[in-house]
């Protein structure tokens, strides 16, 4: 694991081959949906919009790491999101704590300004590895599934590919979201990867 604390991010790498070009670099935007935009200035994509949501840019604040005892090594962020020309933002901090088992433990506290709406999303991005490609979660499918509809879609264990979660929509949005997921695992033909697990429920 490569902390990066000009950037506040890390880089997972396994037997000299990056699996993670950049991982833990905050999300609060998706691509707003037909009922999203909808058709009057105060739709969820226009608040969005007028809030500077769609154009947050990242300032690190703080970035460090410390050992843990002989085994443990913890790294800490502290970064703002906010538009250019806005006043107030979203504050977040993580803390990427890494055991000598490889297993790295993620804690990711936001604050969300007063006078800010409803964030789009709170979440993650990570660049991982363009071979890992099979594709298996714990969780809701093996649709394309979302809070708002995900009835027909059970719970259970599957498997795919990355390139099977594209959907070819007439206006460009998302495709491919699981819910309730409890992990999801990424890996290349040879069965190397990355696993992302967590005790609450989750969607990628």
């Amino acid at each position: 694991v490569v902390f990066d604390p000009d950037s506040a991010t890390i880089r997972l790498v396994a037997n000299g081959r990056t699996l993670a070009r950049q991982g833990g670099v905050e999300n609060f935007w998706r691509a707003p949906t037909g009922i999203d935009e909808g058709t009057h200035a105060d739709c969820n994509a226009g608040v969005w919009r007028a809030a500077g949501l769609d154009r947050l840019r990242r300032t690190v604040l703080a970035a460090d790491w410390s050992p843990v005892g002989e085994s443990e090594a913890l790294f800490r962020t502290v970064t703002d999101l906010c538009a250019a020309d806005r006043e107030v933002g979203i504050r977040s901090q993580m803390e990427f704590r890494l055991s000598a088992d490889g297993l790295l433990r993620i804690a990711h506290a936001v604050h969300v300004a007063e006078g800010l709406p409803d964030i789009p999303r709170i979440g993650q991005t990570w660049t991982l590895d363009g071979s890992l490609q099979r594709l298996s979660w714990f969780g809701r499918g093996p649709h394309e599934n979302y809070a708002d509809r995900k009835g027909s879609a059970l719970v259970g264990l599957y498997e795919s590919t990355v390139d099977a979660q594209h959907f070819d929509y007439i206006l460009p949005v998302e495709c491919g979201g699981k819910e309730d997921v409890r992990w999801v695992a990424l890996r290349d033909a040879h069965g190397d990867g990355i696993l992302f697990a967590s005790p609450a429920l989750f969607h990628f």
